[in-house]
């Protein structure tokens, strides 16, 4: 609930493979990328936003265990184990904080 805000950017690439990325607002300025596939493993490279190079993403659900750095152009690639969701927060920020 801290992480779902801003605009989102949707991601379909094949019908067994979906993904969205929740950009933030002013108030809750992280970022949010969701893997689901309903079939074998697979990943989407996905655009983070501006100024998100080098930052690393975890996978909240741990159903994931790889750690995504994200690359120069500012994309992703964001997997999700098979018939499975993969929810990306940037790595180590504390999930429970709320805006003021």
């Amino acid at each position: 609930k801290n992480h779902a805000y801003g605009k989102q950017d949707d991601y379909f690439n094949e019908p067994d493979l979906i993904g969205w990325v929740r950009h933030g607002d002013q108030d809750h300025p992280h970022k949010l990328a969701v893997v689901i596939s309903t079939k074998e493993r697979k990943s989407i490279r996905m655009f983070l936003g501006d100024s998100e190079h080098g930052k690393v993403y975890a996978d909240f659900t741990g159903n994931c265990l790889d750690k995504i750095t994200i690359d120069d152009q500012n994309y992703g690639e964001f997997p999700a184990e098979p018939k499975s969701i993969s929810v990306w927060v940037e790595d180590g920020i504390n999930l429970q904080q709320q805006s003021t």
